[in-house]
């Protein structure tokens, strides 16, 4: 049985986002943020050079504790989440550039 996903809060274990690197949340109503062009290249270079296992961190003692597969999704979205909107973030600056992609037309439609 496959537990649908819920978004959780990051544990108090995990650094808070920096106030100033993106806005993490948007409405509903408004496209989410894309990444601008000046800032596209250090974004990609810092996310695919980055070490395995530094993105986000785990806390040692889910290790020993046995959680249940619901409370394991939980604590692996929330650690996550902030990573996974960053990686979209400069995805959608990404297809930005693509002329004809959903992010372009709303960039265009914007201007």
């Amino acid at each position: 049985v496959r537990v649908p996903p819920r978004r959780a809060p990051p544990p108090p274990s995990s650094p808070p986002p920096s106030p100033r690197f993106m806005p993490l949340r948007h409405s509903r109503r408004v496209s989410p943020p894309v990444c601008p062009h000046a800032d596209l290249v250090s974004l990609t270079s810092t996310l695919l050079d980055s070490e395995p296992g530094t993105l986000f961190s785990y806390d040692a003692e889910d290790a020993t504790r046995a959680l249940s597969l619901e409370e394991e999704i939980d604590r692996a979205l929330g650690r996550s989440d902030a990573v996974r909107q960053r990686f979209e973030y400069c995805m959608r600056g990404h297809a930005a550039l693509i002329e004809g992609t959903a992010v372009d037309r709303d960039e265009r439609a914007r201007e």
